[in-house]
């Protein structure tokens, strides 16, 4: 029992010493360098406490605050090596071989620590006795200071490695810096992903070799982004299959040009000092901003065009080029970042240049492109950008972006194209930011006009901005100007359009008291706004029951009606002599489907274009089935003759005088006329508007027309002008479309005569016939003297073909290609006294004229006798009263006209004997 006890307590005390002594042989020590200046690592009084005996679970500390340069550092394994409290140590080797420092697992944080403040270097100064700090498998080092390798002697490899990946990381702020003669890779060889720089961190590398060390994309050490790699030895580094961070040349005398053909990426690029040619053939991407100091040089220039160069950061991105950056012919530059890429500088780019779906091109210069651009996302101009060489290929969800563009630049190579269907030179959507541009020539895009605040566009005057979608005005009505003889032409088929916008129109040269049938091409426009001067009762709106023009209220608050015309007068300061009205309109254009409704089939109605644009005549025809023709106001104010010009498919004819008008197939901006429905209603569509930038020039047209214009004057009186065509689809009968029937607003007017019918536009079918004959009816309401003469002809008539005007009352013919025709007449309607004939070169057979009551004509004007015999010869005149006295009197006239003034009869009937030279005599009464 005893001896059982005693083993007992004899193992419980052997057990005790056991623990006692192992724990005593495991114990980690701290130790801590207490010198400043330089002190050798291996006397153990540097150290507190004294480390007699070093071991391998040693930590060493250096936290004094001094700088100290620690000499003798030998091979020698620890588990823990701090820097802290902003101390700056430096590890020197003075003998061969090559000492390693290893730092093992021993320690719950980081084993091996240089704090923020403090530095850690290795300065080898005795000769080639490299240093390495290896970071052994298990444990973890973290450097947040600043670390040095250097050597006074050349090929001197000083290392700093990790066993395991992420075994060491350089932290926000930390540095470490391959300094001169410190060669080789700095990371070694071994485990990939070992080595990590953390954003904010910095290499440094003015010598060695290629720190990545594993073949591509495997790598020992990895760059985070927003770390630095800056090179300040001209030493060739990977590019080939690398990833960098932000990568900067700062070496005197460097020169590169890597090579290769794997995936190069860089975020932000500095050359500060340095020429670097990148000749890689691969893929390079660029995540960040590329920076060219003064005087230095970055190309980028691959051997073949296999590769591209990507701007794809995940932040906006600049490039400033302060010295030469070159974009060769090889170099395929893509603009992949959605926060866009900016170039500061005036930039040249002699490759192809791609902007992807969704990101952003933008120029603070003059940015030249060739071959041939693709924009899939942004274009953006700031304020002194520009776009040279080849105009840009847009793509269906593309955008152009004026930013800043002041002082009313015109638009340039950035956008050349005319259509609404995105393609070259044609973008899909434009977007003004406080930009101000000209539209100098005719522009197109295929989505939309989106106008900022503080942005103007002015479409200069005879060029055409056509529009697929929508124009949006977040400015002030002057934000979008229209000048004269512009157009704002749009698709679809309604109205989205915001914000008002200024149209200027100039009529046509109108003096005082005299009208202009207008019509709104946007809403919101107050009658009296656009005319403030005309006097309030002198605006007018047409009565289709009436026929009658008839005032408007109050013009002040009253609208134009969308589609509707108003007869207005111009204003009451408007000079005497002919000169143009010009008005101004302000609101939301108007676009989309247009229907004027309520109308009551078969009257005449004023209508107008409604749009900002013009519109074609023939398309209003064709799709509100016309059969009657467009009648346009055009008069000087108690002047004689037709107000209206009359337009068909067949062409038109013209209002009387100098400031007459004829219409040319197009309907002007703001232009009002006279319809006669054949509905309840008159439409408008998109598709009949135009681009026609001038107030009156005769359209294009494929259609054979040969016609022949004539005008009716009465003195030095316009009266009227008429029209004979001899066209296609055109026939002998009334033709809807063709043929215009007179407006009858005036009682003179010379028209053709048709089925017993006035019309001033007759077609006929063609071949043209010479031998037809075409009946011409006259009528005045006073009688006098008239002149029928041509106006204008084409088609064939511009050839030998005659014109013949035969008057077949006088028996008298003129060829009216060689002179016009006088004629007297009475008051009256005639509607056979003339016909038009054609003959080539050969006189019109007419039988012997008569001399009848028919063709002596007889009249009284301001109290002057006239008479007009035809062909006939006068002898002689004799005038009496009603009793028979002899009252006047003219002998041998020996001419077919006579006037006898001052003749004594006071209203009066008086008769007239008119005798002819072969003593044959009429005699005619007449009113005095």
């Amino acid at each position: 029992m005893k001896k059982t006890l005693l083993n007992n307590v004899l193992f419980v005390l052997l057990t005790f010493l056991g623990l006692s002594l192992s724990s005593s042989l495991n114990a980690q020590t701290t130790y801590t360098w207490n010198q400043t200046g330089s002190a050798s690592f291996g006397l153990a009084a540097n150290w507190s406490p004294s480390r007699d005996t070093p071991a391998a679970n040693d930590i060493l500390v250096f936290n004094n605050g001094a700088t100290t340069t620690v000499t003798d550092v030998p091979t020698q394994t620890i588990v823990g090596l701090t820097v802290a409290a902003n101390t700056n140590v430096t590890l020197n080797t003075s003998a061969t071989p090559a000492k390693i420092l290893t730092i093992t697992n021993g320690l719950s944080g980081a084993d091996f620590s240089v704090e923020s403040g403090s530095q850690l270097n290795v300065a080898i100064t005795g000769g080639a006795f490299p240093l390495t700090i290896a970071i052994g498998t298990g444990a973890t080092g973290i450097v947040a200071g600043s670390m040095t390798f250097s050597s006074a002697t050349a090929n001197t490899i000083n290392t700093i490695t990790a066993a395991d990946a992420s075994g060491l990381t350089f932290t926000n702020g930390a540095t470490l810096t391959q300094s001169t003669n410190s060669t080789g890779s700095i990371f070694g060889n071994g485990t990939s992903n070992s080595v990590i720089f953390a954003s904010g961190s910095t290499f440094i590398q003015a010598a060695g070799s290629n720190p990545f060390q594993k073949t591509q994309p495997a790598s020992v050490v990895v760059f985070q982004t927003g770390s630095l790699f800056k090179i300040i030895g001209n030493i060739s580094s990977a590019f080939s299959g690398r990833t960098y961070p932000n990568l900067e040349i700062a070496a005197t005398g460097y020169n590169q040009s890597p090579t290769g053909g794997a995936v190069l990426s860089i975020d932000n690029l500095t050359i500060t000092t340095g020429i670097l040619n990148m000749n890689l053939t691969s893929a390079v991407s660029i995540k960040g901003n590329v920076n060219i100091a003064t005087g230095q040089t970055l190309t980028f220039s691959p051997a073949t065009a296999a590769g591209s160069l990507t701007f794809n950061g995940a932040t906006a991105q600049t490039i400033n080029n302060s010295g030469t950056l070159t974009f060769t012919a090889n170099t395929n530059a893509i603009i992949a970042n959605t926060n866009g890429v900016t170039f500061n500088q005036s930039q040249t780019l002699l490759g192809s240049t791609t902007v992807n779906a969704g990101a952003t091109l933008a120029t603070n210069g003059i940015l030249t492109l060739s071959g041939t651009p693709s924009i899939n996302g942004t274009l953006r101009l700031n304020s002194t950008g520009l776009l040279a060489g080849a105009a840009p290929t847009y793509g269906t969800a593309s955008s152009l972006v004026y930013n800043g563009v002041i002082g009313g630049s015109n638009v340039g190579n950035e956008w050349t194209g005319n259509s609404t269907t995105a393609g070259a030179g044609i973008p899909n959507n434009v977007t003004l930011n406080s930009s101000s541009i000209n539209i100098n020539s005719n522009r197109g895009l295929a989505g939309n006009l989106t106008i900022d605040s503080g942005s103007t566009v002015t479409v200069k005057s005879g060029n055409n901005l056509s529009v697929a979608n929508n124009l949006f005005n977040n400015g002030t009505e002057s934000s979008f100007v229209l000048e004269n003889n512009a157009n704002l032409i749009q698709n679809g088929t309604t109205n989205i359009n915001t914000g008002a916008i200024t149209i200027n129109r100039s009529g046509a040269s109108l003096m005082l008291l005299d009208y202009g049938l207008w019509s709104s091409p946007v809403s919101g426009q107050k009658l009296k706004a656009f005319s403030p001067n005309t006097l309030d009762n002198r605006f007018y709106t047409y009565n289709p029951t009436t026929n009658i023009y008839v005032p408007v209220a109050t013009p002040a608050t009253t609208d134009f009606v969308t589609g509707n015309g108003y007869l207005i007068r111009v204003p009451n300061d408007h000079p005497t002599t002919p000169t143009i009205w010009s008005g101004i309109f302000r609101g939301v254009p108007n676009n989309g489907n247009i229907s004027v409704s309520g109308l009551t089939t078969g009257t005449f109605n004023a209508v107008g274009n409604p749009y900002p644009s013009t519109i074609s005549a023939d398309a209003f025809i064709t799709a509100n089935n016309l059969t009657e023709p467009l009648y346009f106001w055009r008069k000087t104010n108690a002047a004689a003759g037709t107000a209206y010009a009359t337009y068909t498919m067949a062409g038109a004819v013209g209002t009387p005088g100098n400031g007459g008008i004829t219409p040319n197939g197009t309907i002007q901006v703001g232009q009002g006329f006279i319809v006669k429905t054949t509905s309840n209603l008159v439409a408008f569509t998109n598709a009949m508007r135009t681009a026609n930038n001038s107030n009156q020039i005769l359209k294009t047209t494929t259609t054979e027309k040969n016609r022949i214009w004539l005008n009716l004057s009465k003195g030095t009186e316009s009266v009227n002008q008429m029209m004979v065509a001899y066209m296609d689809g055109a026939t002998s009968e009334i033709d809807n479309t063709l043929d215009g029937r007179y407006i009858n607003d005036n009682e003179t007017a010379l028209t053709s005569s048709l089925k017993g019918e006035e019309f001033v536009i007759q077609a006929k079918g063609l071949p043209f016939d010479s031998s037809d004959i075409v009946p011409l009816s006259f009528k005045t309401e006073l009688a006098g003297s008239f002149t029928i003469a041509i106006d204008k002809v084409d088609g064939l008539f511009l050839g030998n073909q005659e014109i013949v005007l035969k008057d077949l009352k006088a028996g008298t013919e003129q060829n009216l290609k060689t002179g016009s025709y006088t004629f007297t007449s009475e008051a009256g309607t005639f509607k056979n006294r003339f016909e038009i004939a054609f003959k080539n070169n050969q006189t019109l057979d007419i039988s012997t004229p008569n001399f009848d009551e028919n063709s002596v004509i007889v009249f009284n004007q301001n109290g002057t006798l006239n008479v007009s015999t035809g062909k006939n010869a006068i002898k002689n005149i004799r005038v009496f009263d009603i009793r028979g006295v002899l009252i006047a009197e003219q002998k041998d006239v020996n001419s077919n006209k006579a006037s006898i003034k001052n003749v004594t009869a006071s209203k009066q009937a008086v008769l007239i004997q008119i005798t002819s030279e072969d003593n044959k005599t009429v005699t005619k009464k007449a009113i005095f």
